[in-house]
């Protein structure tokens, strides 16, 4: 289906323009406010005009602070005009510099005096942290700098409760498990900066402070003389400005035959990483051009579906696309998230991931996207991983937008000084460039015999899924368990095999695709009969009679797209901590899968069966949670 289109544009998209558009943008968004986002923005509307897409536009939507879209509140826009935080008592010491090290100003921070503001560092150990975090407001604290260890986002709060100025924070920033020993030299990026344990940039409801984030080295430096046994004093002049402002969403079109359906690719501005997320968005801008070009030389057809390119913010440029654009929306049978490229593994330990749709979005485009990263990549030069939230979440059945994600995201440069365009390779991102921009096209132009041909390669899929299954529970001597999970998976890969019809609905397609499905049936039978011997489990002890009648409510979702918790108010936020375990609704993926299940059908029962099946055993109580959501307005009974 796509040998041909994937070899034209293999000889089209060129990985040394895109490092060349990454490091443009990374020269402006490394800088990361609100003045700057506007110079990228301008930046991608420009290069989408040059690239040859129609309608190409900027959307702006408000940077108030207030501002909702599904559940999350927009940040209030934030512009530095410098920072900069030294030693000054008992001797004088330059700790941390925007102008030479941006992200060692946590974003949002609020401005001091003109002059600066002096005051003595704190240095607070990890359990004072902890305990501070709960505990009464302490008078010591009042008007002094907090040092600590912990992640900038904490002491923020500590900071807020306890009436501190700011913080300075030495946090290790990691995402995921592959991450080596701390370089000396990096400094992590801090860019939430709310009151709120869930929460993430600074709104109106937030508390003011200014907060530096320092690399060991410097760190260091201020931990030796702290330990001098004398009053540290610190300065910290902040030349910042909060106010109500605007984002935008810059979005161009290659139109297709179809005025009615498009396939969307996004990836997130506004971030001071080369590898995250400039390389996301020059892949995407020179996946514009190559398409474009293809296409008016004649070397594509005009596809039958629009590709639509979109850049914007992470999570809020989608949702508020999706809230103010429905109609647009609508139009977009199929997305593609593009976050965190163009950097080797052998430089930040990650290797290229595609994650695949949550399972209450079972589509055709993983197995397509697939097949295309097996015809282009070697094996070991990528892998294959489950659903992650960020701007997957269009994919959330609410919006309904199977959308795959393409990315580096488990990198040791993540949100850090270390995130630099000399860390990337244009071989790197040529192979992602390339295998995205097929993905893209192949969606677009699919029509019969393309429909069919990934019908087939769904059904093997999800056979094959079938077959495992069955195999290892009979080894594993399971009983109960094995006979759901057979079930789990005939459902999943039905639910994939039907999302073909999206690309074609004549009546002989629909005919393929209900033989396919009977087919999965049948092997899913097969499976079943083969476990009847095998020894079950011990049935799970009945539901307290109190639990009973709820596990049978069915949940009715008010609020579209992923939760943030955002709207709560503050006096039930140590509650949403408790129901949730610690984990945040924004990135928690069994939170998300979870939710995603719930179609106004099914029970409390059958969602916690759903999610376990898809996440494993869930280490939150899923009936405390949406009670809790019910309580709060998110879910109805």
């Amino acid at each position: 289906m796509f040998r041909e289109i994937l070899d034209r544009i293999n000889d089209n998209f060129s990985g040394e323009r895109a490092q060349a558009l990454l490091t443009d943008l990374w020269g402006i968004d490394r800088w990361f406010d609100f003045a700057h986002f506007k110079r990228s923005a301008g930046y991608s509307a420009e290069q989408f005009q040059r690239a040859g897409l129609s309608r190409v536009e900027s959307v702006a939507f408000p940077a108030d602070g207030k501002t909702r879209y599904g559940d999350w509140v927009v940040p209030l826009a934030w512009d530095v005009n410098a920072a900069e935080l030294k030693l000054s008592a008992p001797e004088t010491l330059p700790l941390a510099s925007y102008a030479e090290t941006p992200c060692s100003l946590a974003m949002w921070s609020a401005p001091t005096p003109p002059g600066g503001i002096e005051a003595e560092v704190v240095e607070l150990e990890d359990e004072v942290v902890s305990a501070g975090l709960i505990g009464a407001p302490d008078p010591a604290l009042r008007g002094k700098i907090l040092f600590s260890a912990r992640p900038g986002p904490e002491l923020k709060r500590l900071a807020a409760r306890h009436g501190a100025l700011g913080v300075i924070t030495d946090y290790h920033a990691a995402y995921g498990s592959a991450q080596p020993a701390r370089p000396p030299d990096k400094t992590s990026w801090v860019n939430a900066w709310s009151d709120d344990p869930n929460g993430w940039p600074f709104t109106r409801s937030d508390t003011p402070a200014f907060g530096f984030s320092l690399s060991p080295q410097q760190s260091q430096k201020l931990r030796d003389v702290l330990r001098g046994g004398r009053t540290v004093k610190a300065t910290a002049r902040v030349d910042t400005r909060l106010y109500d402002g605007s984002f935008d969403l810059v979005t161009g079109l290659i139109p297709g035959r179809l005025p009615d359906a498009e396939v969307m690719v996004f990836a997130h501005l506004y971030e001071q990483g080369a590898q995250d997320n400039a390389g996301g968005c020059a892949v995407v801008l020179e996946a514009a051009r190559c398409l474009s070009q293809l296409i008016a030389r004649g070397q594509l057809p005009q596809p039958r579906r629009g590709i639509r390119f979109i850049l914007s913010w992470e999570i809020y440029g989608l949702l508020a696309y999706a809230a103010t654009r429905p109609a647009a929306m609508g139009r977009i049978v199929a997305a593609l998230n593009l976050d965190s490229l163009g950097v080797p593994p052998e430089r930040c330990q990650a290797l290229l991931e595609l994650h695949r749709n949550p399972h209450a979005q079972s589509s055709y485009t993983d197995v397509l996207f697939q097949r295309i990263m097996e015809g282009s990549l070697a094996a070991g030069e990528w892998r294959l991983a489950p659903f992650d939230t960020t701007d997957q979440v269009i994919a959330d059945p609410t919006i309904g937008i199977p959308t795959p994600w393409l990315g580096e995201m488990i990198s040791s440069l993540w949100h850090s000084s270390l995130d630099t365009p000399e860390k990337t390779d244009p071989r790197a991102l040529a192979r992602a460039g390339t295998a995205a921009a097929t993905y893209l096209y192949c969606v677009a132009q699919a029509s019969t015999e393309e429909a069919r041909w990934l019908a087939g390669e769904v059904y093997r899929e999800a056979s094959s899924a079938l077959d495992q299954a069955a195999g290892a529970t009979q080894a594993e001597g399971a009983g109960r368990e094995p006979a759901r999970r057979v079930r789990y998976l005939r459902d999943r890969g039905r639910q994939a095999v039907s999302s073909c019809a999206q690309l074609d609905a004549s009546p002989e397609s629909a005919q393929l695709l209900a033989g396919f499905e009977r087919q999965l049936d049948e092997a899913a039978q097969r499976h079943l009969r083969s476990l009847e011997g095998v020894p079950a489990h011990p049935e799970p002890p009945p539901l307290p009679p109190a639990r009973h009648a709820i596990a049978h409510q069915v949940p009715r979702r008010t609020v579209m797209g992923g939760l943030s918790l955002g709207s709560l108010p503050p006096e039930a936020r140590p509650e949403a901590v408790a129901v949730t375990r610690g984990q945040n609704p924004r990135w928690a993926a069994a939170l998300c899968c979870a939710l995603y299940w719930v179609d106004g059908k099914r029970t409390l029962l059958e969602i916690q069966e759903l999610a376990e099946q898809e996440c494993g055993r869930l280490d939150f109580d899923l009936f405390d949670y949406f009670g809790f959501l019910n309580q709060h307005g998110y879910i109805e009974f």
